[in-house]
């Protein structure tokens, strides 16, 4: 605030790295559990409300977007701890939108299908790779570009009306099953 004199929207979009978490529930170490949520869905939950009081406070309004994943909806196996902590912040802005939208702050989320980035090196560009880009049904991956655009528009005026919703933004993936 000092150095910028006012905030009017706030992005959410931290996740912990992919790796020990990615495992059947019953040998999730509980160190893996907690780092999962802790930076998902307790970080978004810090910064929203320091947002949202800063905002109420100098009586402004503004917007809350919160990056989530289709994972938060799909749920697949081995992956308990980041589609749980993908699911809450889902719930935490749905919550928050009713309570905030009355104070001229709209909430809502993002939920990105496959993003071609490092995040999913382990994956390889091969076989399994192609395998991935199959279960789209625009057969390929988002370069992040559609989930910033969302973000803005989200953001902007044009996105005004929008509130409490878990936008996907995913190819098509969500409405292929």
């Amino acid at each position: 605030m000092q150095q910028l004199g006012r905030i009017d929207f706030l992005i959410n979009n931290a996740a912990s790295a992919r790796g020990e978490d990615r495992v059947p529930v019953v040998d999730l170490d509980l160190d893996a559990w907690d780092l999962v949520i802790r930076v998902k869905l307790r970080g978004g939950f810090l910064m929203s409300r320091a947002f949202a009081r800063e905002l109420i406070k100098n009586e402004r309004e503004g917007a809350i977007v919160n990056i989530s994943s289709i994972a938060g909806k799909r749920m697949g196996p081995n992956s308990g701890a980041y589609s749980a902590s993908n699911a809450g912040i889902q719930a935490l802005s749905s919550s928050m939108s009713g309570e905030l939208g009355p104070k001229g702050i709209r909430v809502n989320t993002i939920c990105p299908g496959v993003i071609d980035t490092s995040r999913l090196d382990d994956l390889g560009r091969d076989k399994r790779w192609q395998a991935v880009i199959q279960g789209v049904p625009m057969r390929r991956a988002s370069d992040g570009s559609d989930i910033a655009n969302m973000a803005v528009y989200l953001c902007s005026e044009q996105g005004n009306w929008i509130n409490g919703q878990a936008i996907n933004v995913d190819g098509g993936s969500m409405t292929s099953h």
